[in-house]
């Protein structure tokens, strides 16, 4: 099982912060552009694919930096940490074939509830296009 953090916001010090503590993924909350979803995924990843900085503290030595020949333990860290976008707007779904096509997107998340909020409970057709649109674009 891997651990999932959904971070309070997709700002740099939250990302590495969960990272640091253990975490294997992390779910960005309201994510809405391309951009933001570049940034978290830079924070989630060691240099030269990011810009997540070494904490010494979260690596037990011996333990947890083994890595493949050729790899360091930070290439293994950065490529198997999940980065998964919450899709929880308007904005977010006019993007969402945008943001699933940048790398290191490993899935996406959609906050359904906060979605409807967004939209508008009772435009329920907006609703059903929305998820129409986030179904045909998972395909």
């Amino acid at each position: 099982m891997i651990p999932l953090v959904r971070v309070p916001s997709h700002t740099h010090e939250w990302v590495t912060w969960a990272l640091d503590a253990g975490a294997g993924g992390i779910v960005i909350p309201h994510t809405e552009t391309v951009d933001q979803v570049k940034a978290s995924i830079a924070a989630a990843r060691f240099p030269p694919h990011g810009h997540r900085s070494y904490a010494p503290f979260a690596v037990i030595n011996g333990v947890q930096d083994s890595a493949p020949e050729g790899k360091s333990w930070l290439d293994v860290a950065s490529e198997h940490c999940a980065v998964i976008p919450q899709i929880e707007s308007r904005k977010g779904v006019e993007n969402l074939e945008e943001i699933m096509q940048v790398p290191g997107v490993d899935a996406i998340m959609i906050g359904f509830i906060d979605l409807g909020l967004d939209l508008g409970l009772d435009k329920k057709d907006e609703m059903a296009a929305a998820t129409e649109r986030i179904h045909s674009l998972a395909k």
